[in-house]
């Protein structure tokens, strides 16, 4: 892969503002507009591993996406790690691109080619470095206007898409990425996924109780008893489960609920639920 490949935005006007001073607006209105939960009594002090956040667009979901962000403001992290879901069915198991740069209206983000490396080193053969799938992938460019709002301009990044969702594949994955992450410092993890798609409220609440405590519990196990039951209707839930198992490797013991809605808010007409979930690990 080129070292000065420049992947462009492709979602603007779309899943967030085209124009820059809007999209900056629009960042700060969610930040501002979400609250801390009084659980986290002291986010600044408070270790956090990772999140989960969810990649609809920011009509939908930026707000609940806004909820986990805001926990991460005032943490000097100087590398991300994102976890999205490979929706085009495109490419191998695990992708990661390993260099390069990812534009959007706020501008450029650089990957840490030396993490990302390690990874697929440590990978042999599991991971694998490519481009195509990254290409017209929402799930991870959603999430660059938060960063690059909250982090300093130091941040990179460490894009990475399942496509595989099974748990044995987030097992595989998520032992690579602990291995290669150690005595790495300055590293956030984060997973982006969103809850569910369902039939009706009652569903939508019912099963989404049900994944939050297993999430909390940080029980992977669980967690796909729960999928297995719903018939796999969380979109991302591959990237939810990498990254309770990678944040438990490091010392987290518990996940958070700092956020939970549904499109419903903001489109009461529709047919179906589809449920959105912040929740940060400590």
């Amino acid at each position: 892969m080129e070292s000065n490949y420049t992947r462009s935005s492709h979602f603007e006007g779309i899943f967030y503002p085209r124009k820059k001073e809007e999209l900056k607006k629009n960042i700060f209105y969610l930040l501002n507009k979400s609250q801390i939960i009084s659980e986290i009594s002291d986010h600044s002090k408070t270790k956090i591993y990772g999140i989960v956040v969810p990649h609809a667009s920011f009509t939908f979901s930026g707000l609940v996406a806004a909820y986990g962000y805001n926990h991460l403001i005032h943490k000097w992290n100087k590398n991300i790690l994102i976890i999205g879901t490979n929706h085009q069915g495109i490419g191998n198991k695990i992708s990661i691109m390993s260099q390069g740069i990812w534009s959007n209206p706020l501008g450029n983000i650089e990957i840490n080619k030396e993490i990302t490396e390690r990874i697929i080193k440590e990978g042999n053969k599991k991971i694998f470095d490519e481009l195509i799938p990254f290409k017209n992938d929402h799930t991870i460019e959603v999430q660059l206007p938060f960063i690059q709002t909250i982090f300093t301009n130091e941040i990179k990044i460490v894009p990475i898409l399942l496509l595989d969702q099974s748990h044995k594949n987030v097992r595989n994955f998520s032992n690579i990425i602990s291995k290669a992450m150690i005595n790495t410092d300055n590293i956030m993890v984060v997973g982006t996924s969103n809850l569910g798609h369902y039939e009706n409220e009652f569903s939508a609440r019912m099963y989404s109780v049900e994944l939050i405590d297993a999430i909390k519990n940080l029980d992977v196990k669980h967690f796909y008893k729960i999928i297995s039951k719903i018939n796999g209707s969380v979109c991302g839930y591959g990237a939810i489960a990498s990254v309770m198992k990678i944040v438990k490797s490091l010392g987290a013991t518990k996940g958070i609920l700092v956020k939970h809605d549904n499109n419903k808010t903001i489109e009461t007409r529709s047919e179906t639920v589809i449920s959105y979930v912040s929740m940060v690990f400590t």
